[in-house]
């Protein structure tokens, strides 16, 4: 895993839409982050080792190898595999500054603009269907602290709820909406049905959309072709 040192960074964009705004200062204890998006190798040895759901057949299709990004997992999924692992979601505001790789001021995890040398995005035709898939992790360059994918290929679930205003009104020490701290967060999962943040953008995503500070929400459960995850694990658990 990647150590993300604590401290200060910028959170939020002037560039996108309303709930990105506003640009605001937010401090964040150090955590470690996974490099790569979870893979579907990875995966499938969280499956033989619990009795968690199995993937869908249709995985295959936009994931064909064990070092495809894993898909078609919904936010409790990813929550489960986690656990397993000993480690755990991101909250939105850490998914940022590892995506951010340390720069001020950029839409994208690099100076500059995107590129399709750079991630792998916009492979959706005008009439919907998709002519492309994930790429295998690692397959584009990774940002400056060393993270990968963190535009494109897959989406990524965040452990917090989803609150459109919450730039406005949320906290600036380790915020995550939805719960007072990470532990209540993972605590009331079961119970918990509220939409969820998804970061990143996809390999179907437009340009725009797989900008650092882009924001979706989506229900727990959704099972998509277009979304995975990564994890996070704190310094001093």
């Amino acid at each position: 895993m990647v150590l993300i040192p604590a401290g200060e960074f910028q959170m939020g964009s002037n560039n996108g839409e309303r709930d990105e705004k506003p640009v605001h200062t937010v401090y964040l204890d150090g955590f470690y982050i996974d490099p790569y998006e979870v893979t579907v190798g990875e995966y499938k040895r969280f499956l033989e080792d619990t009795n968690h759901r199995s993937l869908p057949n249709s995985v295959s299709r936009t994931s064909p190898t064990d070092q495809h990004p894993v898909v078609e997992v919904s936010w409790h999924d990813a929550l489960a595999y986690a656990q397993w692992a000993g480690k755990r979601l991101p909250t939105e505001a850490e998914w940022e500054k590892a995506a951010r790789g340390g720069l001020i001021g950029q839409d994208y995890p690099w100076e500059g603009a995107i590129d399709s040398n750079k991630a792998n995005y916009g492979k959706a035709t005008k009439s919907g269907t998709h002519e492309e898939r994930t790429t295998p992790i690692g397959t584009y360059p990774a940002n400056g602290y060393g993270v990968y994918d963190m535009s494109g290929n897959v989406a990524e679930w965040c452990l917090d709820e989803y609150h459109r205003k919450f730039y406005a009104n949320g906290l600036r020490h380790n915020p995550v909406a939805g719960a007072e701290s990470v532990q209540e967060a993972i605590a009331n999962a079961d119970a918990n049905r509220a939409r969820r943040v998804v970061r990143g953008g996809s390999w179907s995503f437009n340009a725009k959309s797989v900008r650092a500070a882009n924001r979706l929400a989506e229900k727990p459960s959704l099972l998509s072709s277009d979304v995975g995850f990564r994890c996070v694990r704190d310094v001093n658990p």
